[in-house]
């Protein structure tokens, strides 16, 4: 059994939107203390976890966002390390329909991030 079903097991809603919501907060609040910078925020970005820009000179975010309800895209955001502004989308991925659930859709984020991260 995975960290994600331990996760869903404490969660009371069966609903995609909250659970998903729930497990990220879980994750932000296990790595807040670890994160180099603050990341994207917003009431439709469900996760944000730092990671290297498209250069050296630049940070980035991956963010776990939510379009509508039941529909989540992944997009990763940069900015130059020295810059006080905002972060610029980059790239977006939307998760297939066929990611019909919390498991699968956190999983589609992980591997991305572990993309951008050079991971894999």
């Amino acid at each position: 059994m995975g960290i994600i079903d331990e996760l869903l097991k404490e969660i009371p809603s069966n609903e995609l939107d909250q659970q998903i919501r729930e497990i990220c907060n879980k994750i932000i609040e296990e790595e807040k203390d670890k994160l180099e910078y603050e990341c994207m925020s917003g009431p439709n970005v469900f996760l944000s976890l730092p990671c290297q820009g498209t250069f050296e000179k630049e940070i980035g975010c991956v963010c776990l966002e939510r379009e509508m309800k039941g529909e989540f895209v992944v997009s990763f955001w940069t900015k130059l390390k020295s810059s006080k502004g905002s972060f610029k989308k980059y790239k977006t991925w939307t998760c297939p329909n066929s990611l019909d659930n919390t498991d699968k859709i956190l999983k589609f984020y992980a591997e991305k991030l572990k993309y951008l991260k050079g991971d894999i």
